[in-house]
């Protein structure tokens, strides 16, 4: 409570502003005028009574009327400001109304030293003075509370008083001025005395009324302070019961849980340990907590699980590492543990909690499923080397026996025979020799066969150029195989056919991915085909053999001979559903039928 008055006397709020002082002191005025305003009135009377025979009745009934009527008006004044007050009207102006009527009355006052002087009689103008002296002390003591009411008062009564005296000379008359002179002076400075101490009376009722109000302003402030404490002290028992249950509840579930569950310090210094966690390790509580968890994991991992624990931020506060655990009985078992930064307000890491489980047994079935991966991996090489081998004995022995046919269109036959076969012991080679035994690097298989092809058939002193435009590597075997094949019947047709006559041309083959489908593009620009001959139902083998593939790829295709020749083959991605390993091609316009199988691998 005292600093609530310390605040309230050093708040420089609380001073008291000029214009709420005027207002005061205008207040003051009005309720302290209106028994001077009824004294004077008496004196006037008084006075009126005393000089009626010696000074003339009419000039005493007109100043007598006059200054009636100037008491009349106070008095309406005073009880009009009363009435203002209450509908809250300004109160400076009515303070310069008093003012006005104070001077107004001091004039009256002061001439009655002009028209109401007994010439003749000492004795009463001595009672002429001891009354004007009289009133003008009543009048001044219930003007001081504003000095434009007083100070323009007091000199308008005496000055003309004192004038007279030396006006009529001699030496009472003189002596009697000189005292009014020190009157009037003293006067003025009682009613600045009285003016200061009635301004400090009042500074001191608005600072004692302000006190008050802090005063009472604090002890409600108190109260509700003494009622909010209660209520936190009430809220606080209660949370602090809420929380000896929810801490009980968690520690029932934490032991009672089959994971591990540990909080370590940054320095790796645990702090708790589970039961689960305890069995596991094969310790109790007590030799681990204050131990670092360190010490339980082998040297080769400690490193990855620091780097580890010190990537985990502010940021990314939750992250999931796999280690290695020594147990008490020197036995290795692996752990998952997620792992979980608390830090408080300011950012500092102050702790970690993890959760872990036993993940032994999934580590060793991953060592054995990676182990029998390599296993098959391995095979899987081999039987594709195998059926590498076996192709390239097949074209071998093709190329052999080519050699007794002197039939040209036989030999040729002998050797598109062997081209198909190479095309697909390359596809082979490119597996077995490939990290990734399920799709081929068909960037690198369209570079080595049509490098083969135009090795082989190109014509001697011509400079055929293959381009090609790989946009979707790798493929996977049931895609690549077909592909092979196709590519390689018409990279050769055009190696072959396109520029008869000519030493340069250029071939490109292209394959990219749109809207879920691949688009396999050969082109040429070489002679063109015929124009009688139509390749959807083209005689010879070759472009059947494409036809095939084409639909067992469920794709279609275009052929654009205006520029050279364009095959252009878009088909689904991904293996066709339907597709079966096993591709037949029949020809049936005659009797004849001639079936041509290959055979894909499937992974």
């Amino acid at each position: 409570m005292n600093s609530g008055l310390l605040r309230a006397n050093q708040n420089p709020e609380n001073k008291i502003e000029p214009e709420q002082l005027r207002k005061a002191l205008v207040e003051y005025l009005y309720y302290q005028g209106l028994p001077g305003i009824r004294g004077s009135l008496l004196a006037a009377v008084i006075l009126s009574i005393a000089l009626w025979n010696d000074v003339s009745n009419l000039n005493l009934v007109v100043w007598f009327v006059c200054y009636a009527i100037a008491c009349g008006i106070g008095e309406a004044m005073v009880r009009e400001f009363r009435r203002a007050r209450g509908r809250g009207e300004p109160v400076l102006p009515w303070g310069r109304r008093f003012a006005a009527l104070s001077t107004v009355g001091g004039l009256l006052w002061g001439s009655t030293a002009l028209f109401l002087w007994p010439t003749d009689s000492i004795f009463h103008q001595a009672m002429l003075t001891f009354v004007l002296g009289g009133m003008s002390i009543g009048i001044t003591s219930s003007h001081t509370a504003m000095k434009a009411a007083y100070l323009p008062f007091i000199p308008a009564v005496y000055i003309p008083l004192i004038g007279r005296f030396f006006y009529v000379g001699g030496e009472v008359p003189i002596a009697m001025g000189f005292l009014l002179v020190v009157f009037m002076v003293y006067l003025l400075w009682s009613a600045n005395r009285m003016e200061k101490t009635i301004v400090e009376s009042l500074r001191l009722r608005f600072r004692n009324h302000r006190l008050m109000e802090t005063l009472t302003r604090d002890k409600i402030e108190a109260v509700k302070l003494n009622e909010t404490l209660r209520d936190e002290i009430t809220e606080r028992e209660r949370a602090e019961e809420a929380l000896h249950e929810s801490e009980a509840r968690y520690r029932a579930i934490v032991r009672d849980q089959t994971e591990f569950i540990c909080r370590f310090l940054p320095d790796r210094t645990l702090t708790f340990v589970n039961e689960a966690c305890c069995r596991f390790i094969g310790k109790k509580s007590e030799d681990l907590i204050g131990h670092s968890l360190i010490r339980f994991v082998p040297d080769a991992d400690q490193g990855g699980l620091e780097h580890h624990l010190a990537s985990i931020s502010r940021f990314n506060p939750v992250a999931t590492f796999e280690h290695r655990v020594v147990m008490s009985s020197g036995q290795i078992r692996w752990v998952q543990w997620t792992n979980r930064a608390i830090f408080d307000d300011d950012g500092i890491l102050m702790a970690f909690q993890a959760v872990g489980r036993d993940i032994d047994d999934r580590k060793r079935a991953e060592e054995n499923l990676k182990a029998s991966l390599r296993e098959k991996e391995v095979l899987l090489q081999e039987i594709h080397h195998r059926v590498k081998n076996n192709l390239q004995v097949i074209s071998s022995l093709l190329k052999l026996q080519s050699r007794y046919i002197k039939h040209t269109p036989c030999r040729e036959l002998f050797e598109a025979s062997q081209s198909r076969l190479q095309s697909m012991a390359l596809i082979h080679e490119k597996l077995y020799k490939s990290r990734n035994m399920a799709d081929i690097d068909f960037k690198g298989y369209i570079q080595s066969l049509g490098a083969r092809l135009l090795a082989a058939a190109a014509a001697p002193g011509s400079q055929i150029t293959l381009e090609t435009e790989i946009k979707t590597s790798p493929l996977g075997i049931d895609v690549a195989v077909p592909c092979g094949l196709m590519s390689n019947e018409l990279i050769s047709n055009s190696v072959k056919h396109a520029f008869r006559g000519q030493k340069e041309g250029v071939i490109g083959v292209s394959l990219a991915s749109d809207n879920h489908e691949l688009e396999l593009v050969v082109r040429d620009d070489g002679v063109g085909l015929p124009d009688n001959l139509d390749p959807e139902n083209a005689p010879t083998l070759g472009l059947r053999l494409v036809n095939t593939l084409v639909q067992q790829l469920q794709g279609h295709m275009k052929v654009n001979n205006a520029l050279g020749t364009e095959f252009r083959i878009r088909f689904p991605a991904g293996t066709p559903k339907g597709a079966s390993k096993e591709a037949t091609l029949t020809n049936s316009p005659t009797s004849m039928s001639t079936n041509v199988r290959y055979m894909g691998t499937a992974q």
